[in-house]
């Protein structure tokens, strides 16, 4: 289990510590009713705000790039891609469905985070070396 926000967790029990969003990524095995795989869990201070399936179908490439990465998504749904710096600084951000291009043979080399999100939650984190 990988959690984010004011929170402790003991054993099999997370406790929120202040009022404020903790977001909770778990892994579900899966049995003969459910299917296996990741959830990511929006709790506030007294109850579920959100439960979102993480996206497996999420990629970016070509990692290392020298020009054009691409970031493909759900087909069906708003996602937002960002592109920050190494010192976290928004490079670019873009809103799309099924896939979308950034141009990255104007920006410096070095490394980049890709992070994609739906409804504000990120879903899928990547490191990116731009050379």
């Amino acid at each position: 289990m990988l959690f984010s926000g004011p929170a402790t967790v003991e054993g099999d029990v997370l406790t929120i510590t202040e009022d404020e969003e903790v977001v909770v990524e778990v892994s579900v095995a899966g049995n003969d009713r459910f299917q296996p795989g990741r959830k990511l869990i929006v709790f506030g201070q007294m109850n579920i705000l959100a439960a979102y399936e993480l996206e497996e179908s999420i990629s970016v490439f070509p990692v290392p790039t020298r020009s054009s990465l691409f970031v493909r998504g759900p087909e069906d749904e708003q996602m937002v891609a960002t592109v920050l710096d190494g010192h976290g600084k928004v490079v670019v951000t873009r809103r799309f469905k099924g896939m979308t291009e950034f141009e990255m043979a104007g920006y410096k080399e070095g490394l980049y985070l890709v992070r994609v999100e739906r409804a504000g939650v990120a879903l899928h984190c990547t490191r990116v070396l731009k050379f």
